[in-house]
């Protein structure tokens, strides 16, 4: 198993060392619980770009619904500032961006009976909406797989995901008399990390992860910093 995880980790490495830009994301993140079944978590996250250039903030709302033990429902608000790559339409340097999504999450251990307290199993779906000012409005499915396992009397819960980006309106056709748009995939997000325990209640995300472009095959590195708080 050691030698399986190492061989992993090699890749995964070889593979950061490979990526075209560098960024790095660093947020905090609360987690509260509203109801026996609902829960709401409020973050906001900073992001660069090459280490160096600002790129984006986000800040997010999500609330869950605890379906039935293992499923859950969830809906989710981002609003995004960005620079302003269309200054010259409204001499503004910053732009914004509002996103809504809806999905599910199912925690396989739990949902089948097998609930653990230390791995977890998870999947999460949503279908997400994002709007611009003088951008074509995106419309995006994604799906993301993660495992994580907290060691027994060890500070580290490391954990591994994947995520895909299904975009439905990714290309522009320009026919004759007519203008349409054809889905298809558009990126794949991959990360390895590990969270630290600080005190029962929070914790620090430390994750590495690559995302590569379908299309055109570009990669980037990400570097994700993530102090989280469980206000429950």
């Amino acid at each position: 198993m050691k030698k399986r995880i190492s061989v992993f980790a090699l890749l995964f490495m070889g593979h950061f060392c490979m990526a075209q830009s560098n960024h790095l994301w660093t947020g905090v993140e609360g987690n509260i619980k509203l109801a026996k079944h609902l829960e709401t978590k409020i973050g906001y996250e900073y992001r660069r770009d090459n280490i160096i250039g600002f790129n984006k903030s986000l800040a997010t709302v999500q609330l869950s619904y605890e379906l039935v033990p293992g499923i859950k429902t969830l809906i989710k608000y981002r609003n995004a500032v960005f620079p302003n790559t269309h200054i010259a339409l409204d001499l503004k340097t910053i732009s914004l961006s509002n996103r809504f999504a809806c999905g599910l999450n199912i925690s396989f251990l739990e949902l089948f009976g097998a609930k653990s307290k230390r791995l977890a199993i998870q999947w999460t779906g949503q279908q997400q909406w994002e709007n611009f000012k003088f951008q074509r409005n995106r419309s995006i499915l994604r799906n993301k797989f993660q495992i994580k396992y907290d060691i027994k009397n060890f500070k580290l819960t490391p954990y591994a995901s994947t995520e895909l980006f299904y975009s439905w309106k990714r290309d522009v056709i320009y026919g004759i008399n007519s203008i349409s748009t054809e889905s298809g995939m558009n990126s794949f997000r991959h990360f390895v990390g590990f969270e630290v325990e600080l005190s029962k209640r929070q914790s620090l995300d430390v994750g590495f992860g690559i995302r590569e472009q379908y299309l055109n095959k570009t990669k980037s590195n990400i570097l994700r910093l993530t102090y989280k708080v469980n206000l429950n």
